[in-house]
């Protein structure tokens, strides 16, 4: 008796149930996993460089609302240590912090060639009245703290690559194209 070239194949194991239909199944759920990859990415990571408690908190809790990961530091000090130990995908930072105040950090983290090429962003109270200052100390933006919080959400997706913009951003393309991968 010989075999076919078919049954000599040994198929891969996939549980008590072995066979076509298994394995038909976990292909379908494989395709199914990189297919939900474009819906449910990895979140960013947010740090936050801020000294006052409450503001802290407000922006760590609307980031987290859209499915970012925050971790924060208090000063300068800290922020550059998580940067370089955690390489967040994304800094917002407090422009008036306690010890060097935070043109004197973005300059910092964009001179250092590990963190250069992680986006910073100015967090003010006020709309700055000049630009141009942000942009020579190192930021690549800034954002007003007085903000709604859909306006603060989308200027931190501005700084993210698309599949780092959280579920915020999933679910607007998805309200807007009709797409409900869901239903």
């Amino acid at each position: 008796m010989v075999l076919s070239e078919q049954q000599t194949k040994p198929e891969p194991y996939c549980g008590p149930a072995h066979g076509k239909h298994t394995v038909r199944m976990t292909a379908w759920r494989m395709r199914m996993a990189a297919d939900a990859k474009e819906y449910l990415p990895m979140p960013a990571r947010i740090l936050l460089i801020e000294d006052d408690p409450a503001s802290m908190e407000l922006m760590a809790y609307q980031l987290r609302a859209c499915g970012f990961d925050t971790f924060y530091a208090h000063d300068e000090t800290e922020g550059l240590e998580l940067a370089g130990l955690d390489r967040p995908d994304l800094i917002v930072c407090d422009v008036h912090l306690p010890h060097l105040d935070g043109y004197a950090l973005a300059r910092r983290l964009s001179m250092d060639p590990a963190l250069q090429d992680i986006p910073v962003i100015a967090m003010t109270a006020v709309v700055p009245d000049d630009e141009e200052r942000l942009k020579v100390a190192g930021f690549d933006g800034y954002v007003c703290q007085a903000t709604d919080p859909d306006a603060f959400i989308a200027s931190i997706q501005h700084f993210l690559p698309r599949e780092k913009q959280g579920k915020h951003r999933y679910q607007q393309q998805r309200s807007e194209d009709g797409n409900d991968p869901d239903r």
